[in-house]
């Protein structure tokens, strides 16, 4: 991303140094993105497949939950934003 950001920066302003490198996040962010992505991939494998894992653990099911069962379709390409 900041290889974008500084080409973008060179192109308009040919004169302006820049200099930095990309970030990388922390242990724990990485692994909480990696957790967020796991779920949503298993939530958008179990609405596909029509299986409910809110019953399997005792729990209510969810109106956006039940919503996404009744419309199979539309709703994993909304998940994958």
């Amino acid at each position: 991303m900041f290889e974008q950001y500084a080409s973008a920066l060179h192109q308009k302003y040919p004169g302006l140094e820049i200099e930095g490198e990309n970030y990388p996040p922390t242990a724990a962010k990485y692994y909480i993105s990696q957790l967020i992505n796991f779920t949503k991939l298993t939530l958008i494998i179990c609405i596909v497949f029509g299986h409910n894992p809110f019953e399997m653990l005792g729990m209510e099911t969810p109106a956006m939950y039940t919503y996404a069962m009744e419309n199979k379709v539309s709703v994993p390409f909304l998940l994958t934003y």
